[in-house]
């Protein structure tokens, strides 16, 4: 007989052998006679009642069975364990096991089959069980051969807690997997820079199609040579029992572009050869701070442009107010020698000539840096009223042609509309028209011809000049309404380049736009476009007026 259950049960017999407990301090092994005594024998029935009463102290089920497959014995721990009355038993039937047992499992055949399985192959094996509330029995099978006879000893053990322990270890495990491979931020275990274990974040930082094609890889060859050297100088660093080290940064190459990465180490306590890393993709945040820093830079330049244009603006309109008047007063004189050309000589007159014609120039220079002044600064006199467009542009047109025929250049103005009412400010649809007429005398050669055109439709007045001279540049067509712009053919020609540029603001100031298209040696047409009010009428249509 097996005495290990009686030495470990062994106060059962201290219960029932009072007598055997202590001899001078020492505990007496009641199966062991001292050899100074006659062997001493309990009785047959004690010693299985001694032998029952151990096995039904423990929690696990005992049960065994004979070289049959019958059942002999089922201890008070099975009993209790599967929940059911000593009485539910049945022997002989189901492989000898017991028709209760049977209904209790959740799967009897694949018990059973498992369990014939494991006994005809005479091991000591193991195997489980689900019961129908839900538990589960781990079956533990142990042969035993004795003097002609045959038993296994079937101990079941409930392992539910341990299976809720391990399923939910298991959870656990995979969702910190699933966590792990979905967060934003690339992870990395890795020894002396050998690829342990990467999440997706890090297969796609690091241009590898899965973590799997990176368990084994050299992450310094994903690293510009200045990167490497730098990581591997923070190779001490988080090593004191799973502190971070010092975060810094990596180039890690790419196919189509570099990309900028925080990194931060962490040594792990119980293996200092292993580091998880965490990097951190700061490539926009980088190219955002360094634009954010040119955008700073840029502002401060512009400001600084500013005041400085601010200043010149001012100092050229102090001087511009400061020039008025003694170029009036020179000009004032000139035309009163003029008025005195008998008493003069020819060639004072000539002089005299020459100084109202400088004098002319200066004021325009004059008027219009004033004018500017007033445009940039937003204070224009606007002075809105009912105005006749056709009579007053054509007007305007014929005012330039004694100036055009003395270059030979024919002028033509046509518009579709006999008359048309706008609310506007006549003083500065004047000035818009002049200087764009001006600009195109001064740039169509003898021969040449200016056409104005009018169009009136319901909803806008577009005022058309379309001249023959020498064209814009296709480059510089962007910028020919710049202040102080000149385009590259205007160099033999005079001007400041601040007509087109009043031009265009006075358009914009009466709510308009305006437009050129040209080509070189082919001429220009510049385009008016002024939005027409409810109270803007136009009576009649007319073929055309020349």
């Amino acid at each position: 007989m097996n005495t290990d259950l009686l030495f470990k049960y062994r106060k059962f017999w201290n219960k029932y052998h009072p007598t055997y407990r202590k001899k001078d301090g020492m505990v007496e092994d009641p199966m062991v006679l001292p050899k100074s005594k006659e062997p001493v024998e309990l009785p047959l029935m004690e010693r299985v009642e001694v032998l029952q009463d151990a096995l039904n102290f423990m929690e696990e089920g005992i049960m065994i069975l004979n070289g049959k497959g019958e059942m002999v014995y089922c201890s008070q721990g099975l009993i209790e364990l599967l929940q059911i009355d000593e009485d539910g038993w049945s022997q002989g039937s189901k492989d000898g096991i017991g028709d209760s047992f049977h209904c209790l499992l959740m799967d009897p055949k694949g018990f059973f089959q498992g369990l014939e399985d494991r006994l005809s192959k005479g091991k000591d094996s193991s195997l489980e069980c689900r019961l129908k509330d839900g538990r589960y029995l781990q079956c533990q099978i142990r042969h035993h051969q004795g003097e002609g006879m045959e038993y296994q000893i079937l101990r079941f053990k409930d392992v539910t807690r341990q299976k809720d322990y391990s399923h939910l270890l298991w959870e656990s495990r995979r969702i910190h997997k699933l966590l792990l491979d979905h967060i934003p931020d690339a992870l990395v275990v890795e020894e002396g820079m050998r690829c342990l274990y990467a999440n997706h974040s890090a297969a796609r930082l690091f241009g590898y199609h899965s973590p799997q094609k990176m368990i084994g890889k050299d992450l310094g060859q994903c690293l510009t040579e200045e990167s490497r050297k730098r990581y591997l100088g923070s190779q001490g660093e988080g090593r004191d029992g799973g502190n971070a080290g010092s975060p810094f940064e990596l180039v890690v190459k790419g196919e189509d572009r570099s990309r900028w990465v925080e990194v931060t180490n962490y040594s792990y306590p119980c293996d200092n050869r292993l580091k998880l890393t965490i990097l951190k993709d700061v490539t926009e945040e980088k190219l955002n701070r360094d634009l954010w820093e040119r955008i700073q830079k840029n502002e401060e330049a512009l400001a600084k442009k500013n005041m400085q244009e601010r200043l010149s603006s001012e100092f050229y309109s102090n001087l511009s107010h400061d020039l008025k008047t003694p170029v009036n007063v020179i000009s004032i004189i000139g035309k009163m020698l003029k008025s005195q050309q008998g008493n003069l000589n020819s060639s004072v007159k000539r002089y005299v000539e020459i100084l109202e014609n400088n004098c002319q120039r200066l004021i325009k220079i004059v008027n219009e840096s004033i004018l500017l002044d007033r445009v940039e600064n937003e204070c224009l006199n606007i002075r809105r009223q009912p105005c006749k467009m056709i009579e007053l542009l054509e007007e305007i047109t014929q005012s330039i042609i004694p100036y055009a025929e003395e270059k030979g250049i024919q002028v033509i103005f046509d518009t579709n509309a006999e008359e048309c009412i706008v609310e506007t400010d006549a003083n500065l649809i004047e000035r818009v028209l002049l200087n764009l007429l001006s600009n195109s005398l001064k740039f169509t050669p003898e021969g040449g011809n200016i056409l104005v055109s009018v169009e009136v439709s319901k909803e806008e007045l577009t005022i058309l000049v379309q001249d023959s001279g020498v064209g814009i540049q296709k480059d510089e067509l962007p910028f020919i309404f710049d202040r102080y712009r000149r385009a590259s053919n205007s160099k033999d020609h005079r001007g400041n380049g601040i007509g087109l540029y009043i031009a265009k603001k006075f358009v914009e100031v009466l709510g308009g736009g305006i437009d050129v298209s040209s080509e070189r040696g082919r001429g220009s047409i510049f385009k008016v476009i002024l939005p027409l009010g409810e109270g803007d009428v136009f009576p009649m249509e007319v073929e055309g007026n020349t």
